[in-house]
């Protein structure tokens, strides 16, 4: 019970955080024909015309696509790399508790370290589109290490580097496979992010 209680209330610290940061532009259409002056976007003399919202914006559509499917390899990893460590590498609890707690302070760090570099060089698809063969390469890697039955410190290795619905299709098949189809669900994800 404490545990879930820690995890509901760093959830509600982080929507409190979210709600207080985050802030929505005005789509209205008084907002977009109020009189603005040159600093905030006259054209030839007239207001701006009113914004799309973005519900209406199929590229926006397409990154949400994109960005959900890249979602299915993170949660297969988050969902299994513990039951794949013990049954398919025989590991302890302390080694899979530290292939875990590597793995999600990699990927807080990746995840701000990546915010902060796309908002600088304005390059957040053409960043998705290499992070999407990057997660690829890893879980073709993670599938051919479990083909190889390598041993337990190269399995957490490649488990952290992959971390960035899973047990029907482990029943009727295999680990490896588990892992190339997770990466393959990755790389259909590169063409739904826009090229500029």
């Amino acid at each position: 019970m404490p545990v879930f209680g820690a995890l509901a209330l760093v959830c509600g610290l982080s929507a409190f955080f979210t709600w207080r940061s985050i802030h929505e532009p005005d789509f209205s259409f008084e907002a977009a024909t109020a009189p603005q002056n040159a600093s905030t976007g006259l054209i030839g003399g007239r207001p701006a015309p009113p914004l799309q919202g973005p519900l209406k914006n199929r590229k926006v559509w397409r990154l949400v696509a994109a960005i959900g499917l890249l979602c299915v390899p993170q949660f297969a990893v988050l969902s299994f790399a513990t039951v794949f460590l013990h049954d398919h590498g025989h590991l302890g609890l302390a080694a899979i508790t530290a292939v875990m707690v590597a793995l999600q302070a990699g990927a807080m760090v990746m995840r701000i370290w990546s915010g902060r570099h796309t908002d600088r060089h304005a390059n957040r698809p053409a960043y998705l589109r290499g992070s999407a063969l990057v997660a690829l390469a890893s879980f073709v890697l993670l599938g051919c290490i479990a083909w190889l039955d390598a041993p337990g410190w190269l399995l957490m290795a490649v488990v952290v580097a992959a971390g960035i619905a899973i047990p029907h299709l482990l029943a009727a098949s295999s680990w490896p496979v588990v892992w190339w189809l997770a990466g393959l669900v990755a790389l259909a994800t590169r063409p739904l992010f826009p090229k500029a």
